[in-house]
C-alpha cells in the first residue's frame, strides 16, 4: 500500500523535450504474513514502505511497454515484542514496466 507524495514531471520544470522523464517519492506501509513461526502457527509483520523512481522513462508513441520505472526501496520492519524489540532496515532495488 504505497502513497505518492511528491511527483516531479522533468518537462514541467525543462520544457516539452523532457516531457518523458519524471521523479516520484512515495510512503506506505506492507502487511505480510509468515508461516513458518513454529508451533504458533503463522504471524502477522508490518513494515513501513518508502520508494523513489529514479526516473520513469515513458514511450509514449509504443503499443507495447510503454514506460519503465527503475526504483529504489527501504523497509524498516517492526516484530513482535515477545521475539524482538528493535526494528529490522532492509533496502531493495526494482524495474517496473507499463506492459500495455
Amino acid at each position: 500500500l504505497l502513497a505518492n507524495v511528491v511527483y516531479l514531471p522533468l518537462g514541467y520544470y525543462w520544457g516539452p523535450k523532457w516531457d518523458n522523464l519524471s521523479f516520484s517519492f512515495a510512503i506506505g506501509a506492507n502487511f505480510t504474513y509468515f508461516s513458518n513461526f513454529g508451533d504458533a502457527g503463522g504471524g502477522m509483520m508490518s513494515s513501513v514502505v518508502v520508494q523513489t523512481e529514479v526516473p520513469k522513462i515513458e514511450f509514449p508513441d509504443r503499443k507495447f511497454i510503454t514506460y519503465m520505472a527503475p526504483y529504489l526501496e527501504g523497509q524498516l520492519w517492526f516484530f513482535s515484542s515477545d521475539v524482538n524489540t528493535e526494528p529490522y532496515f532492509t533496502a531493495s532495488i526494482g524495474l517496473r514496466l507499463g506492459l500495455l
